[in-house]
């Protein structure tokens, strides 16, 4: 059966363990963060060593697999085996795993790890009818500042402004486990203090490139021609990629078309699940461009990105010609 992450994690705090364990998707810090947690439940720290296996998938085959699973737990209730990489199982040997996984050994905790896996597969619906499946996707853009406050608050018991969470987000990209690390950064930064607000993250994490990307794109909507021009030198100076800002600003404007369809900021942030002091933002971009001025900036983005695909011409002087285009369009 299909379940959440944090019901996987209830259920093994009281006693309710599987034999089987599908964890799928591509978010691999939460996979591990809840493998250590399910580990710390089922097998004693002083007899771990005997029971639990780590294995990777690129390493062995099904009859080896089938062998380590099927030994008995030493002064445990529990063995824990758990396979990385276990979509580098070629497919003959996952055919012969389908017959252990109709009967697995009833005192092995098997957890077999995937990136994205094929929903229709035997082998999927194997671990669907004796075991439990858990998906492990990254979120959407609009869901990542919710659950950075949620995180916040249950794993560092801190409080984080939504100016906060929206910054860092800004500044780290949509990266899970990047979040993780600089919330933990951000918690310890604080100290005893309950709150995390946009100055500590501005503080601790300093410029980095998807915030600079982020000071870009504000700059060109609000037609600010010269700063657009400063702030790109400045990037292109660290090696940013010409490739990546095109696709941010292409990814803004795209936003920013949307919000031109809304009545107002209550409009926008409905219209594009973001909090509402970014639906303000979005709000205002839109009125400094016609729909006639938005069809130049996606021609202008569209051929920049094809030249610079093609090498065809000096990126710097296709980036700066792109800027100017937009903010004078």
């Amino acid at each position: 059966m299909k379940h959440q992450p944090q019901t996987v994690l209830q259920d093994v705090r009281h006693g309710n363990i599987k034999p089987l364990y599908l964890f799928h998707g591509d978010v691999d810090f939460l996979k591990q963060e809840l493998i250590t947690r399910m580990i710390e439940q089922i097998v004693p720290a002083t007899v771990r060593s005997f029971n639990y296996d780590r294995l990777y998938g690129k390493e062995i085959d099904a009859p080896y697999l089938i062998d380590v699973a099927s030994q008995l737990p030493m002064m445990s209730k529990w063995r824990v085996v758990v396979v990385h990489e276990g979509d580098r199982l070629s497919q003959k040997d996952k055919n012969i795993l389908l017959r252990y996984l109709a009967n697995p050994t009833p005192s092995t905790c098997l957890i077999f790890l995937t990136g994205k896996i094929n929903l229709q597969t035997k082998f999927y619906h194997a671990f669907l009818a004796h075991g439990i499946a858990v998906e492990f996707a990254p979120l959407y853009d609009h869901d990542i500042i919710p659950w950075l406050k949620k995180r916040a608050t249950q794993k560092y018991q801190k409080q984080l402004t939504s100016e906060a969470a929206f910054t860092l987000h800004s500044y780290t990209g949509s990266g899970m486990g990047d979040l993780d690390k600089e919330l933990e950064k951000l918690a310890l930064f604080v100290g005893d203090r309950a709150e995390i607000t946009e100055g500590d993250v501005r503080e601790l994490v300093g410029v980095s490139r998807t915030f600079s990307v982020f000071d870009l794109t504000d700059a060109i909507a609000e037609r600010k021609t010269i700063q657009s021009i400063s702030i790109l030198e400045k990037m292109l100076s660290t090696n940013e990629s010409e490739v990546y800002i095109v696709s941010m600003l292409v990814r803004h404007f795209f936003m920013i078309w949307k919000a031109r369809t809304a009545p107002n900021v209550a409009g926008v942030a409905k219209l594009l699940h973001v909090p509402p002091f970014i639906a303000k933002k979005y709000y205002q971009h839109a009125k400094n461009f016609s729909p006639w001025q938005l069809a130049v900036v996606f021609e202008s983005l569209y051929e920049t990105d094809l030249k610079l695909k093609t090498s065809s011409g000096d990126p710097k002087v296709l980036m700066e010609f792109l800027v100017y285009r937009i903010c004078t369009a």
